[in-house]
């Protein structure tokens, strides 16, 4: 995740593209000009320059709704918006919230979030609204808005401290609510050759601005992971004497599919899949806690220790058992919901064919993140392999971990994933890196692997950190490997799942280990 300087930190905070309504709060912006659009609209000349009035700008029937969108700083990702609309109460509702990674190299990445919570009446009035916006959890601003017909009443909260000031603005029949231009345009798709001017409010300028959209004839438009042919539209936003412009593409029925400012911030936005969102997410949720980690009562085992007895507690757990997988290795014990029992025991001495014989075709297959049958993964095994007799045996797997341990470069852990392919080329990575990539030779080798997701004693700060490892399927047994050192995987590590690591987005496997560390505590037990 690429980190910013402080002043872009301003940008990322007060414009947000993709309602076509923030404004960056600056003194002087210079006027940006439109091109003059040709007009080609069938409607008459006092429906294509109009103010739109309020009316419902969804239907029932379409809810509940929601869509992702990617922000980028310059061609570089910074975060993400989720925005979701119900009906409930007799009322339309909106959450939206983004997620904005902002900072400098020095002082480490920090995530701006601002989430917004809105209800509007049926007929597409505002009724209310509180938007909280946090710099790496602090405060930095929060408004809570209620409409009195006329009279919008905004109650401020400003940084640390909490200072709190009212303003009271004039309420126009027609003004449009914290979507802004994405409802104008839900309410009555713009067509080519338009031109409309509308007033929306600006929660960030805490203010009503006025916006003149113009359509232009449709364009196929690249976006974050596709291509189609979209209306391109550029707007204006107006407050006072101070002007700001923006361009976006929205299909026929008006929904904004990307967004780019015209100034100088080389902000835009690009809707995007649910899955992809989801993705963004997760993985800057990793970012987020990356540094978690679970605390350790007690002494550590031995290096040679064959067999080792932990009690994990959790005062968050409902049910902390299902939190860990049993298998030949690992064996638990529930002793109450918060409280666990595991026993590993060397996997040198478990009893093959202890778990069912013929593994799920999955653990074979070739998928974006370990892509088995590519030519430079064959060409890599191949390399890797010569002079081993069998990989069908515990000997040949073990002396191919060792091969491979030997020819990587380790680098430290980091919050992204990256693909095998990407490793191999590199032939350096950090632990799951190599974990993966393992994995993936075994796969091309058609042994059967998998990754295993845990914890693990860090001996020298006596605290545990997410673990992962290759687990590859021979002599009818599943063999945890540490591919980093290329040895059996050690009892100083308790899994908590194992998984085939199909999934586009991984990154929900990391955060389920490490949003369970926040409250775990780990305590050898002594030997019976």
């Amino acid at each position: 995740m690429k980190l910013f300087p402080p002043k872009s930190i301003v940008l990322a905070l007060y414009v947000l593209l993709p309602i076509g309504c923030d404004l960056p709060k600056v003194r002087e912006l210079k006027p940006i000009q439109v091109a003059s659009v040709k007009q080609e609209s069938t409607k008459s000349e006092i429906e294509v320059v109009s103010r739109i009035t309020a009316a419902p700008w969804t239907e029932e029937s379409q809810l509940p709704i929601d869509w992702w969108e990617l922000q980028y700083l310059g061609g570089t990702s910074i975060g993400y918006f989720h925005t979701e609309i119900s009906q409930s109460g007799g009322m339309i509702r909106i959450q939206r919230k983004g997620v904005l990674s902002v900072g400098a190299k020095d002082s480490g990445v920090k995530l701006f979030v601002t989430d917004t919570r809105a209800r509007e009446l049926l007929n597409g009035e505002l009724y209310d609204f509180h938007e909280k916006n946090t710099l790496d959890g602090e405060p930095v601003s929060s408004i809570v808005a209620i409409r009195d017909d006329d009279k919008l009443k905004l109650d401020l909260a400003q940084g640390e401290d909490g200072s709190k000031s009212t303003r009271f603005l004039d309420w126009k029949h027609g003004t449009w609510g914290v979507l802004g231009l994405q409802s104008m345009l839900m309410h009555d798709p713009i067509e080519p050759g338009e031109r409309r001017t509308c007033d929306i409010l600006n929660s960030s300028w805490d203010a009503i601005i006025t916006l003149e959209v113009t359509a232009s004839e449709p364009q196929k438009t690249p976006l974050a992971d596709s291509q189609r042919s979209l209306i391109p539209i550029e707007v204006v936003s107006r407050i006072g004497e101070q002007e700001s412009a923006t361009r976006h593409w929205a299909t026929e029925d008006g929904m904004i599919y990307k967004t780019i400012s015209l100034g100088a911030q080389r902000l835009s936005s690009f809707r995007v899949s649910e899955e992809l969102g989801k993705s963004v997410a997760d993985e800057m949720s990793v970012a987020e806690q990356w540094t978690e980690s679970a605390a350790y009562r007690g002494v550590l085992p031995t290096l040679t220790q064959r067999n080792a007895t932990f009690q994990v507690e959790s005062d968050r757990a409902k049910d902390l058992y299902k939190q860990f997988v049993k298998d030949s290795r690992q064996s638990l014990r529930s002793i109450s919901p918060q409280l666990l029992e595991v026993s590993i025991a060397d996997p040198r001495g478990t009893i093959p064919g202890s778990v069912p014989k013929q593994p799920e075709s999955v653990y074979l297959e070739s998928n974006f993140w370990m892509p088995a049958d590519h030519e430079g993964i064959t060409a890599l095994a191949s390399n890797m392999s010569s002079e081993i007799d069998s990989l069908n045996s515990v000997t040949g797997v073990l002396a191919l971990a060792k091969r491979f341990s030997k020819a990587m470069e380790t680098e430290e852990m980091q919050p992204t994933v990256k693909n095998a392919l990407l490793t191999a080329r590199r032939m350096r990575g950090d632990e799951k890196d190599q974990a993966i990539l393992f994995a993936t030779l075994l796969r091309q080798f058609k042994v059967p692997a998998r990754l295993g997701f845990g914890i693990e004693l860090q001996s020298t700060e006596q605290n545990l950190l997410l673990k992962v490892w290759t687990e590859a399927w021979t002599e009818d047994r599943w063999i945890p490997i540490d591919v980093s050192s290329g040895n059996w995987l050690s009892v100083d590590c308790i899994k908590m799942f194992h998984t085939a690591f199909a999934e586009r987005n991984p990154y929900f496997h990391f955060l389920r280990v490490l949003e369970a560390l926040r409250s775990m505590t780990v305590s050898l037990q002594p030997e019976r």
